[in-house]
């Protein structure tokens, strides 16, 4: 199979104790999931144009022709998260980490393989706490020209920041 290299924004997802939240209650904690991904997760991504590259489990692997389509959809899946655990006990609710990475990939037929899919990767299974998201260094130029988004971070390791990305209030703009 040919494989070719190109630059991606990439957004890695997976669920902050899954194997906690499987071990207390399987068929509970499956069907939440299912149910988040069909009517929150997987409509965002389409909706600022991601490609989900593939699943696994509690994770997935999600392509945006854009860094700013990457974290708009980030920011929108992050901000329904509370509404959508009201009356779920803490140690059952489903709490998303998500890295992301602007970087070069390898494209081998439908997936994407190398250093800028195993940075967003660390960003969502390392460096991002539960319910929140870690961003790649090099992703906060392209952010400082999105008009809609105010973007707050701290350093952290692997040279990601633990962000919180908060909507601009249509006044700010």
């Amino acid at each position: 199979m040919s494989q070719t290299r190109r630059l991606a924004a990439i957004f890695a997802a997976d669920v902050a104790g899954y194997s906690r939240l499987m071990g207390a209650d399987e068929e509970g904690t499956l069907e939440r999931l299912k149910a988040l991904r069909c009517e929150l997760v997987d409509p965002k991504i389409a909706e600022h144009h991601g490609r989900i590259v593939k699943t696994t489990g509690d994770g997935m692997l999600v392509e945006f022709p854009s860094v700013i389509d990457a974290v708009r959809c980030t920011v929108e899946v992050e901000q329904a998260m509370p509404e959508r655990n009201i009356g779920v006990a803490p140690d059952s609710r489903i709490e998303l980490r998500i890295g992301i990475n602007l970087g070069d990939v390898i494209v081998e037929g439908d997936d994407l393989y190398g250093g800028g899919v195993n940075i967003a990767a660390r960003g969502a299974g390392g460096v991002a706490a539960a319910g929140s998201s870690g961003t790649a260094r090099k992703v906060w130029p392209d952010l400082k020209f999105a008009d809609s988004l105010i973007v707050c971070g701290r350093p952290c390791a692997a040279g990601l920041q633990r962000t919180d990305l908060v909507p601009r209030a249509s006044h700010d703009l």
